[in-house]
């Protein structure tokens, strides 16, 4: 600073909104700083500042009516460790001038910020604060800070042999910074777009929460890395909006035109808004009211995060008393809203991206989005003893929902271009070195965080997930460890969260190209259901020891996935073992199925031969069993968009055992598939460029793209 050194170092209180700055100099000479508070507003605020004997202050109040609530806001600082002079306009600044003293000693400057919701302005409390705070008070703040950070990543680490854990590292401590749970005088607190660092009154979304999908994507990887309390403030904020706003939406028809028009006369359960704020409330009235962005999944994926706590964490508390009852408000909406089915399927209307151009029946977005949805409250109506009245036509809707719209591209099949948006390449199992590129190609800001500059902010935290998938998932229930890792990287976890309520910790070498270490910790003594993690199926079991007693656990295999029971608060060592022979007169495959490519809608043929005494054929498509297919060969019926890439193998049994043949797949003949491009009026034009080249890419009415 003016050509001196000046060492600096900030740290926040844990108990309070209290902040420490650290100044010195080692440059032998006395520095003179001066340090200014400021605020900023608009029309809509009143701004205020003041000095009195050694503390300053600013403060921002509302000036006007009509708002859904009003905060004022008061920040007070304190000079520590050396004499300071004080001076304030009175209005929208306070300035604190002194000097670092020439032999290193230490300054510090004392800040205490608070805001209150329809109550009276906080500044007496944070000015007395500030009035009272001594040296011996911010070391108790720093010792108090370090002791916080320490348990936060000691809940669970990573060690790769790649800069890609920065990444990691980083954006856990944005959300370890940003979402904390704790007491508040407001009735949601979470973390808006921008987290709690908003530095304006019109930044890009104020500080909104966004809930079909922005507001979701900071805690993607928060419950997975141990940190299933980081969402709690979320939960708080959805919970308050619900029971305030989403069923007054309902109830009065606060929708689009496009889902009024499908809601019938008596529509039951909850609606969200695309955006409201921190607190629960929403953005405001009028027009403000119908701002669904003809989305009515928004509603589903707010609920996303509240459903993952309980997977991860298993606190049935939680499900009875807070997410369930949600689950069920959202569901109740559905149940409705689809209504009855259309020749043997549920059909649902909404937009995979923001706007009425984009309704449509069975997007992407909605089709997924209410298979969650069902798919979770029966499980959780199971477990809770609940609504067992209800789980039939839940699960039929689960059952016959329409599938997901496929068309041919290019000689390749692919989804419908209006159903895809975002797609997780990890869970795929797309290549993990071009996954770690992509991550890294992002080029964070210089504090290390990914942005996406004008839009995003801590949204950008969803990063934690897509690496931890890479270590470890357990999204289906079944636990894999590093299932998509990039087997040249040396990496090693420890406690990373899967469902169910249990702890992995696991290593892998690149130079023996083995993983060499797993245990998992189970919290509440849920059975456990993981995949050997040593091979391919067939030359990859497992043995399971408690490390308590050393005994050998009993499990049950079901090819590589192999089951068994816990004990809560007990670690168990997975190791290789030798897969046991297969006993004496079990059938052998003798000639596998095929490969075959047909031309749609052409039927196609699968045939195995096998050895053995009184055997019995059983054909599956992608290992769920096909009806009626038991014989050794086997014809399908005529063929689709959705039969393309399928895997068909037949299961042979006697009364010694089981052998599984080979899947065969399904290829489609490239040579005459031709994309199904329709000719529509085009109603916009997109430019873009990269690597160099212009680009531009027109969109119709029907959502089908060319370039």
């Amino acid at each position: 600073m003016a050509g001196y050194a000046v060492q600096t170092k900030a740290y926040l209180s844990e108990a309070s909104n209290a902040m420490v700055l650290e100044l010195s100099t080692d440059s032998g000479k006395e520095v003179p700083l001066q340090a200014t508070l400021s605020v900023i507003g608009n029309e809509y605020v009143a701004l205020g500042a003041g000095a009195e004997g050694s503390v300053a202050w600013v403060t921002k109040e509302p000036n006007t009516e009509g708002a859904p609530f009003y905060v004022k806001g008061a920040v007070a600082a304190k000079v520590l460790g050396t004499e300071s002079v004080l001076t304030s306009d009175s209005h929208t600044y306070s300035k604190l001038s002194f000097a670092l003293p020439a032999n290193g000693e230490v300054v510090k400057i004392f800040l205490q910020a608070e805001h209150s919701k329809n109550a009276p302005s906080p500044l007496p409390s944070v000015r007395d604060t500030a009035q009272e705070a001594t040296l011996t008070e911010t070391h108790d703040i720093y010792v108090q800070h370090q002791a916080w950070w320490k348990q936060f990543w000691l809940h669970a680490y990573i060690e790769l042999g790649d800069d890609i854990q920065k990444y990691w590292y980083n954006h856990l401590h944005l959300m370890g910074s940003a979402a904390r749970s704790g007491s508040d005088n407001a009735p949601g607190k979470a973390p808006g777009h921008w987290g709690p660092w908003n530095r304006g009154d019109d930044m890009m979304w104020f500080s909104n929460v966004s809930v079909n999908y922005n507001g979701q994507n900071p805690y993607y990887g928060t419950s997975s890395s141990n940190h299933v309390d980081l969402v709690d403030p979320y939960i708080e904020t959805i919970r308050y909006y619900s029971e305030n706003t989403g069923r007054k939406r309902v109830a009065n028809r606060w929708v689009s035109p496009e889902i009024e028009a499908r809601m019938p006369a008596d529509c039951r359960g909850v609606a969200f808004e695309l955006s409201f704020t921190s607190h629960g409330t929403s953005c405001g009235g009028g027009s403000w009211l119908h701002e669904d962005g003809c989305m009515p999944t928004n509603a589903i994926f707010g609920i996303l995060p509240l459903v993952w706590k309980w997977k991860y964490g298993q606190d049935a508390e939680y499900l009875n008393d807070t997410c369930y009852p949600l689950m069920r408000e959202v569901a109740d909406f559905y149940d409705d809203y689809i209504g009855e089915p259309v020749d043997g399927r549920y059909d649902v209307y909404g937009s995979v991206h923001e706007g009425a151009n984009w309704f449509s029946a069975n997007d992407m977005f909605s089709l997924g989005a209410v298979q969650f949805l069902y798919r979770e409250i029966i499980a959780a109506s199971i477990k809770l003893g609940r609504d067992a009245d209800r789980r039939t036509h839940w699960q039929d809707i689960l059952a016959h929902m329409s599938g997901y719209q496929l068309q041919a591209w290019g000689n390749t099949v692919t989804f419908r271009p209006d159903g895809v948006h975002d797609v997780m390449a990890v869970r795929a199992g797309y290549r993990p070195d071009r996954v770690i590129d992509a991550i890294k190609g992002w080029k964070p800001e210089m504090n290390g965080i990914v942005s996406q500059k004008n839009g995003g902010g801590i949204e950008t935290a969803g990063i934690i997930e897509a690496i931890n998938n890479m270590l470890l998932q357990s999204h289906d229930g079944v636990i894999r460890i590093f299932p998509n890792w990039d087997r040249t990287i040396d990496a090693k976890f420890t406690r990373l969260r899967a469902v169910g309520a249990f702890l992995v910790t696991a290593s892998y070498s690149a130079s023996e190209q083995a993983i060499d270490s797993v245990r998992i910790f189970s919290e509440t003594g849920n059975t456990c259901v993981v995949q050997s993690p040593f091979g391919p199926v067939g030359d990859s079991c497992i043995q399971v020891i408690r490390t308590d007693t050393q005994q050998v656990v009993a499990t049950v295999r079901n090819e590589e996935e192999f089951t068994f029971a816990t004990t809560a608060g007990v670690t168990y060592e997975i190791t290789r073992a030798d897969c046991a022979p297969p006993p004496a007169g079990t059938p052998v495959i003798v000639t596998q199925p095929v490969d075959t490519t047909i031309t749609l809608p052409a039927a196609a043929t699968f045939t195995i031969s096998a050895s053995g005494d009184g055997l019995i054929y059983q054909w599956q498509k992608n290992r769920i069993d096909i009806p009626g297919a038991t014989s050794p060969s086997y014809t399908t019926p005529a063929t689709t968009l959705r039969d393309i890439g399928s895997a068909y193998r037949c299961v042979v049994s006697n009364l010694f055992g089981i052998a599984r043949s080979r899947p065969g797949k399904m290829n489609p003949d490239r040579s005459v598939l031709t994309p199904t491009v329709s000719e529509h009026p085009i109603l916009g034009v997109w430019s873009y460029q990269h690597a160099g080249r212009n680009y531009t890419r027109e969109f119709t009415s029907q959502r089908r793209y060319s370039s």
